[in-house]
């Protein structure tokens, strides 16, 4: 097995990865092109093969068709990755995709993040469902409760909410990272290669359909622990979906199947979002590219199995936790959906 001491410091080395992988529009270019662009936007995202970069792909496809801007996305291991980026360096991000809690955490300087006074948001997303830990089928850690003493991935620092849902899930059934053998990784990506190599005995995935897990899957054949140790057909308690609300705020409980999962089986589920950068996006960016979402919406939906929930339905929400940007408020009050509560929130988050 690979020595701890060492690996901990691969990974703190490994936890940025910007690489641009794809430029819509307009030929990708260098940093110059991106950044003297009057329309480039770059849309930071979790690493290659999970669902965030594919599904902001995806919708990066979908604002190309439709408006005038010029997409780049560049996959991080996490927001905690980009977030500073986010505010000093517009040339390599000035929109991210995310998930509510970490940009809210990132907003008020919460968490393991900075204050970030500039986060604002776009558009929210769809309620994404993922697997806590993972174990392999023939593995017998047949619940939360079996990963006492058992050797599993832990502290992901480039993605803050996996270690958050893995505190909350450890925590629904009375245990905390003391009770485990810890071996350290860097990002999702990097836990599943562990798992692969027999280093870990249980992982954290994210999204059942994503494809590096579907990969893994067929290796290994996977399953999906419960949270709390609860089968779906019961009622999760009070104190575990509390600790839940602790540790990962807007999350909610929910019964899973798809991707590896075949049966059944008790997921954490929260809302993810686009955000942009109040002064490194534009009022014109930010209202062209909401718009270019809300008005072709149909054409997300075969894009991506996170963008199917992408509709005028649930892409607005009047109080989401951080601010709107002002190119999206703009476009909200154009179509008649901002109100008084979306004015009361943005006044009050604005003032905090």
């Amino acid at each position: 097995m690979l020595n701890r001491k060492k690996y901990l410091w691969l990974t703190l080395l490994c936890t940025v990865s910007g690489l641009t992988i794809m430029g819509c529009g307009n030929e990708a270019g260098s940093e110059s092109d991106t950044e003297e662009s009057p329309n480039g936007i770059n849309i930071a995202t979790h690493a290659t093969g999970q669902a965030y970069n594919a599904a902001a792909t995806g919708a990066a496809e979908v604002i190309d068709e439709n408006t005038d801007l010029n997409i780049t996305i560049t996959p991080y291991s996490g927001p905690i990755s980009w977030m500073e980026i986010f505010s000093n360096e517009p040339q390599f991000v000035n929109v991210g995709f995310l998930s509510v809690p970490d940009a809210i955490w990132a907003f008020q300087g919460e968490n393991v993040y900075e204050e970030t006074d500039n986060v604002r948001a776009l558009v929210k997303g769809n309620y994404s469902d993922f697997a806590g830990y993972v174990v392999r089928e023939d593995s017998d850690i047949n619940s939360l409760d079996d990963l006492e003493g058992r050797t599993i991935a832990t502290e992901y620092p480039g993605n803050n909410i996996s270690r958050e849902v893995l505190d909350a899930q450890l925590a629904s059934v009375g245990l905390t990272f003391d009770d485990v053998d810890r071996f350290p990784v860097a990002d999702v990506p990097t836990g599943i290669d562990q798992m692969r190599e027999g280093n870990v005995e249980a992982v954290f995935v994210g999204d059942p359909e994503a494809a590096a897990v579907q990969e893994l899957d067929a290796m290994h054949s996977l399953q999906a622990l419960n949270f709390a140790s609860v089968d779906p057909s019961e009622d999760v308690p009070g104190e575990a979906k509390d600790e839940l609300d602790h540790y990962v705020p807007s999350a909610e409980v929910t019964s899973y199947t798809g991707g590896f999962v075949n049966e059944e089986t008790t997921l954490v589920s929260y809302p993810n979002m686009l955000i942009g950068s109040s002064e490194y996006l534009t009022e014109e960016q930010a209202y062209e590219l909401v718009k270019g979402i809300w008005e072709n919406y149909e054409d997300l939906h075969s894009s991506h199995s996170w963008l199917e929930e992408w509709n005028p339905e649930t892409m607005f929400d009047p109080d989401i936790g951080v601010p709107y940007h002002p190119g999206a408020v703009k476009y909200y009050k154009e179509i008649g959906v901002w109100n008084e509560e979306a004015e009361e929130s943005q006044e009050r988050l604005l003032n905090e």
